[in-house]
């Protein structure tokens, strides 16, 4: 698979990058993390800012960084021969913009 150019068959993408899939596993460990700072914050009768919050903040905002990089290195993997997949993950973005936009307008 590493040495052959992509068909266009289904199930037929280049590798991931190494830091597709860093990212990919790190992202929610560091979730999971701040999850858990949550609940040791808490444990005092009071959650806010201090060390473990400002910790647990960081984590958070590093591991969604983490999963847009997830995003755009999938988005990448497609190749552009494909086009029935590159169609579809052009429309994807589109599709759930337009959702958010008809769903916030609704309520």
């Amino acid at each position: 698979m590493f040495g052959r150019p992509l068909s266009g068959e289904p199930g037929d993408m280049a590798p991931a990058p190494v830091v597709v899939r860093v990212c990919a596993f790190v992202g929610p460990v560091l979730l999971l993390v701040y999850g858990l700072l949550r609940q040791i914050d808490g444990l005092d009768g009071h959650i806010g800012p201090g060390p473990t919050w400002n910790v647990g903040h960081t984590l958070f905002l590093v591991g969604f960084v983490m999963f847009g990089v997830v995003i755009v290195g999938l988005r990448r993997l497609v190749d552009a021969g494909t086009g029935g997949l590159r169609l579809g993950a052009d429309a994807a973005p589109r599709w759930s913009q337009a959702w958010s936009a008809s769903d916030a307008s609704s309520g």
